[in-house]
Order: C-alpha cells, then sequence, then structure tokens
C-alpha cells in the first residue's frame, strides 16, 4: 500500500536508534554514535524484508554518507541470515507465493516450445520527418497497431 522503502527504512531507523541507545546507557559507550547505528539499522531491515543486501548497503551509504567507521555490512549479513531462519520468502517474493506463482531456487531446465525470438518482433516503423503534416501524424497513430512515432 505504501510502498516498501519509506517504512522499512524508519523501522529500521528506530530499532537501531533504541540499539544505539540500549548501548549508550548500558555499557556507557563514549560518544554516542546514533547516527551510524540507526543507518546500520536502516541497512539491516532493508536487506532482511527485500533480501537484497547489496542495495540495501548501497542505498544506506548513499542516504546517509556516513562512509567513515560505519560497518552496515555486519548488520546487514545478520539480518539476513536471521530473516531466512524466521520466513523464507522477501517482501516481494510472498506475494507470488501467495498466488500461487512460487518462483523455483533451482535454474529450470531449458524448455523448447519451438517459439523463436523472430516470432515476436515487428517490421521496423518510419520515422517521421519534421516536415510531416499533423493530419498525416494523425493518420498513422489511428490506422497502425504501433502507439508511437520514432523520430
Amino acid at each position: 500500500m505504501g510502498g516498501v522503502f519509506t517504512p522499512t527504512l524508519f523501522v529500521g531507523a528506530s530499532a537501531g536508534a533504541l540499539f544505539g541507545t540500549a548501548l549508550h546507557q548500558f555499557w556507557v559507550q563514549r560518544g554516542h554514535a546514533g547516527g551510524r547505528v540507526r543507518a546500520g539499522g536502516m541497512g539491516a531491515v532493508l536487506a532482511a524484508t527485500t533480501r537484497s543486501p547489496l542495495l540495501a548497503m548501497i542505498l544506506i551509504f548513499e542516504l546517509s554518507w556516513i562512509t567513515r567507521s560505519c560497518r552496515p555490512d555486519a548488520g546487514v549479513r545478520g539480518s539476513i541470515l536471521v530473516a531466512r531462519q524466521l520466513h523464507g520468502e522477501s517482501v516481494y517474493t510472498e506475494h507470488l507465493r501467495v498466488k500461487g506463482l512460487a518462483l523455483d531456487r533451482k535454474p529450470a531446465a531449458r524448455r523448447d516450445h519451438g517459439t523463436n525470438i523472430g516470432d515476436f518482433m515487428r517490421a521496423p516503423v518510419t520515422p517521421v520527418r519534421e516536415n510531416t503534416p499533423l493530419r498525416e501524424i494523425a493518420d498513422r497513430f489511428l490506422i497502425n497497431s504501433n502507439n508511437f512515432c520514432p523520430s
């Protein structure tokens, strides 16, 4: 309904802030590294929900610009392992599984259906020149099955 990224990043930032506060309170960590811990939480939750660790790390680095002493990769790897134990599907493949379209994890054997790429190709569309009258362009749209005019 509201997308995946924004709620996931919000939950991850909240969990990271809670974890960072707990570290600061109980272990009296010098210098509260709240931004880095929040960024790590965002990456961990995003990786766990989408099962895309590389996407999560790149997105967190891009959003936060925290590059010095930020290691979201450990949190991302841990979250992937925990998420796989708790639930086998990602937020994207779960909808497919519910509809009965579960993806096989193993590559399927090559099936030859007798269809070639050439069967799907169409004849090239002639380009429209800059001096073509508007009426001729309109006729091309109405007569042809192509809904585009290459320039």
